[in-house]
């Protein structure tokens, strides 16, 4: 009989999956369309899908996330605005090691991730907006009208 060409350790095994993704995108795209489109209304669809994204992307579950927001008496971490949707409320993590930092809105969530969790840039933006508090001398620079324009 001839050698198994069937994969034996993990990385071997993710290997052999992710090369056949590869191949077979047009495949998967109709099985995950044909999936999506049978069980779209049955109850509970949006819950399952919400675990398995969180599961995927976080390798964490429903409980955990449910625990964080009892953590945080279902508030953003950051603002401290209460949840009221799980569309807004956002799993907060750090892009370079992975680890889950917390809750937060979408607002808190958007900011941090405009500032690429850079420490040293918000700090920045923190003392920009005390100077800019501050009373200052502003001159305007406004156009001079143009009598040739309409």
């Amino acid at each position: 009989m001839g050698e198994s060409t069937l994969p034996i350790t993990t990385e071997e095994r993710k290997e052999y999956n992710k090369r056949w993704r590869e191949k077979n995108k047009e495949k998967m795209t109709r099985h995950r369309k044909a999936w999506y489109e049978e069980n779209k209304n049955k109850p509970g669809y949006k819950e399952k899908l919400y675990e398995s994204r969180i599961k995927f992307k976080y390798g964490i579950g429903v409980g955990v996330v449910n625990e964080m927001l009892y953590n945080q008496s279902n508030r953003c971490a950051i603002c401290e605005k209460e949840f009221v949707s799980k569309k807004t409320t956002h799993i907060d993590h750090c892009h370079s090691t992975g680890k889950i930092r917390g809750m937060l809105c979408e607002g808190c969530n958007i900011g941090l991730g405009g500032f690429k969790d850079n420490v040293d840039i918000l700090k920045k933006a923190i003392e920009y907006l005390l100077v800019s508090a501050k009373p200052t001398l502003f001159i305007s620079h406004e156009r001079k009208s143009d009598s040739n324009t309409v």
